[in-house]
């Protein structure tokens, strides 16, 4: 029976290179790829902030650790003598120099394999078991799995914690201000509803840097607390229903600046027992501040999903594929800090998708 590796992250450039080596350096090896469909189809089910992403965020990648040039100080505007427009402020070029100090993101490799040994292969042939559904089963197991995996990243992916992972939104979070905990569990509540209304319009009212709240993430216990709250209000905090991808609606919640999409997704984690508590998690997103830098696998698609390879060996003219491999290279990066979360101190027992158990 086939056997399949853990799905996890590999490093790039090993990746790169086995790639590389199975068409130049083995001969008799090739690469082929296929399965696209599966692939898109399988998106659709098991991803929804991957979907979100805009298209034209999703781009190749200009070198292997992405850095931005931000435009953070501006020229000095004030008022002048009107006759003769003496006094007017001088802006030095020096002064208005570009920031260059972003560490940037490298681009990781999310991969996993399946091996066929050539005996499995024989007694698979001998029974009369068609070959294509066996490698599809295996396949459907493996696409899925990847698309769970990239989900939980997008926002967990932790590169301190593990060298070859890609840094998620959780770790991409770097102002303090854009972090919000308030508590539901003494008699006198604070309102999640209030919270996350302040903070889209704090995020839409920002007069330095131009950011909006397009979705809000959160967990499925974070929401169960919302609805709980809301009580007999939730007919006028809540709006009609919004299909975020085909195929997939969502509530909708009205706020200062519109009616903002709700997703609850089962990829973010609640916090048990933080000092006595459970936290829920709450996140606000601007989607046009989320990018994902790709590197095209050599011999594939110029596509940002994860793509399938065989990797062919001819024996006597016949092939046989001994590996099938999936592969992406490319990292999360966060533009303009355009994250914001709330921490929903919460009674034990409240946290329903839990980590630090």
């Amino acid at each position: 029976m086939p056997v399949a590796t853990s799905l996890g992250f590999q490093d790039y450039q090993s990746v790169y290179s086995e790639l590389q080596a199975s068409a130049a350096n083995l001969g008799g090896f090739t690469i082929n790829q296929n399965y696209d469909p599966e692939i898109e189809d399988y998106r659709r089910k098991n991803t929804v902030f991957w979907e979100l992403i805009p298209a034209g965020n999703k781009k190749p990648a200009a070198a292997p650790t992405i850095k931005k040039i931000v435009r953070d100080k501006r020229p000095q505007v004030g008022y002048v003598n009107r006759g003769d427009l003496s006094g007017a402020v001088q802006n030095r070029k020096q002064d208005l120099a570009l920031n260059l100090d972003d560490p940037g993101q490298d681009v990781k490799a999310v991969s996993a394999k399946y091996r066929y040994d050539f005996f499995s292969h024989s007694m698979h042939e001998q029974q009369n078991r068609p070959y294509q559904d066996e490698i599809a089963v295996d396949t459907d197991d493996l696409i899925t799995e990847t698309w769970r995996f990239l989900e939980m990243e997008l926002f967990a992916g932790d590169a301190d914690e593990n060298p070859l992972a890609f840094n998620g939104l959780e770790k991409q979070m770097t102002l303090p201000e854009h972090i919000r905990e308030i508590n539901i569990t003494g008699t006198q509540p604070q309102k999640i509803w209030k919270t996350i209304n302040n903070m889209v319009l704090r995020a839409a009212t920002d007069r330095n840097v131009l950011r909006k709240i397009t979705h809000i993430f959160m967990t499925g216990a974070a929401y169960d607390a919302l609805l709980g709250e809301l009580g007999d209000e939730q007919n006028r905090i809540f709006a009609a229903e919004t299909e975020i991808v085909p195929g997939f609606n969502v509530p909708s919640m009205t706020t200062g600046i519109g009616n903002l999409p709700i997703i609850q997704s089962p990829y973010l984690q609640d916090l048990h027992n933080q000092n006595g508590n459970d936290i829920l998690r709450i996140y606000l997103i601007d989607m046009n501040a989320i990018e994902w830098h790709y590197v095209r696998p050599y011999g594939g698609r110029d596509t940002a999903d994860p793509q399938i390879f065989d990797i062919t060996m001819y024996l006597a003219n016949e092939p046989l594929v001994t590996e099938r491999l999936l592969v992406m290279f490319g990292t999360l990066y966060l533009k303009n800090n355009g994250v914001w979360r709330i921490d929903i101190r919460a009674p034990l027992g409240s946290a329903w998708n839990i980590v630090n158990t």
